[in-house]
């Protein structure tokens, strides 16, 4: 169950709910709760025979408070039709704020994997200290209300997924460790229309991708241009372009024109492989954050180089100058930039980056991980 429309699959959390009901469709038959926003773009039963869809209008019945600690009504009856007529094994509860539904599980006797995106509660800490005034106290309540969901319901499902030891170590303070697994963000290749061969790339293109309109993306973008790519004049030798939902609005808000030069924005694009596969590199300038970046996977996918703040990376398994450059200052940015005009360094991390990938960044790769965390104690016991 996730309030997330997974198809069409644009953005990283669509991405990751299209990925587990994948994962899940590996083990066994999937009954799939849904956003109703999908269902003109739901895949055809030829392409996911074991996943029945039920889409679920989440937006219309969930109000913004109420829903943190009381039971849907509709959401209720939805599911209790679900299960009365299909023998259900296991329930996998997707991302944000649905805890209070663990317990209507495990009194129909089913177990519950619950899974995170991300640290949300973590999140609204980062946009409190943006704010000031009735907007910071508005996420200041946002805030005490997720984190006391997180720790009143959360601890009673029986599997617990995370996606990067950062949020990992955050849950461990409340939650038994042995519930806790670590599934990384992860990507197909069905995702993505071209194949990932090297292709010719174009010498000035610079990509960054995600969705504009979250303030994580806004924030590193308003940082780089002020500080690394209009005082080093990188609009020199560089373009840059901002792909995804909301660049284009974004960048229209930003006042000083002196800063967007060789700024582009595409907006939503049909394809991120057409957007990006001839990069000369991709930028992650992030300084908040949850999580791991699939745009970080992307470029890795799409055989782009990258380099990216540590939090920016954070959760990826990688080195810097192996796999990507880390730069957390200014200077550091714009010089790795320009060194990656190096083809013997571009193509050692492009290489590194292949191989970090598919070793633990893929569906094939955390199969197994999912199979063997349900045979645990903590959940053979209740399947």
């Amino acid at each position: 169950m996730s309030h997330i429309a997974p198809y069409p699959i644009h953005g990283g959390e669509k991405i990751r709910a299209a990925g587990l009901i994948r994962l899940l469709s590996h083990l066994g038959p999937v009954e799939a709760i849904v956003s109703h926003q999908s269902l003109p773009f739901l895949p055809s039963p030829e392409a996911l025979p074991q996943v029945q869809f039920h889409p679920f209008n989440f937006h219309k019945h969930m109000k913004p408070v109420l829903r943190y600690y009381w039971q849907n009504r509709a959401l209720k009856k939805h599911i209790q039709s679900i299960i009365k007529n299909t023998p259900i094994d296991l329930a996998f509860i997707d991302y944000q704020f649905y805890g209070k539904y663990i317990d209507m599980f495990h009194q129909a006797g089913i177990p519950v994997i619950y899974g995170t995106h991300n640290s949300e509660a973590q999140l609204t800490w980062q946009e409190i200290q943006r704010y000031s005034g009735k907007a910071k106290l508005k996420q200041w309540v946002l805030y005490h209300l997720q984190v006391w969901h997180e720790r009143l319901y959360f601890p009673h499902a029986d599997g617990f997924i995370v996606v990067s030891p950062k949020d990992a170590a955050y849950y461990e303070r409340w939650m038994p460790v042995r519930k806790i697994l670590q599934i990384p963000n992860f990507i197909y290749p069905e995702l993505y229309e071209t194949s990932p061969l090297s292709l010719p790339y174009q010498p000035r293109k610079l990509v960054m991708t995600g969705n504009f309109t979250v303030f994580q993306n806004q924030d590193g973008v308003e940082w780089f241009l002020q500080q690394v790519w209009y005082p080093q004049r990188l609009y020199e030798d560089f373009d840059l372009w901002l792909v995804g939902h909301g660049s284009e609005e974004m960048l229209e808000g930003i006042p000083d024109a002196t800063l967007k030069q060789n700024v582009k924005a595409t907006g939503t694009v049909e394809s991120i492989s057409a957007a990006i596969q001839d990069a000369a590199a991709a930028i992650v300038p992030l300084r908040y954050g949850s999580g791991t970046r699939l745009k970080i996977l992307e470029a890795m996918w799409h055989r782009v180089p990258l380099v990216s703040t540590s939090l920016g990376a954070e959760g990826i398994d990688g080195e810097s100058g192996t796999h990507f450059l880390l730069a957390d200052d200014p200077a550091s940015f714009g010089t790795y930039l320009h060194r990656l005009q190096n083809p013997n360094l571009r193509q050692d991390l492009i290489d590194h980056a292949w191989d970090l990938l598919h070793r633990k960044y893929t569906l094939a790769a955390n199969q197994g991980r999912l199979e063997e965390f349900m045979e645990r104690e903590v959940l053979s016991d209740c399947l």
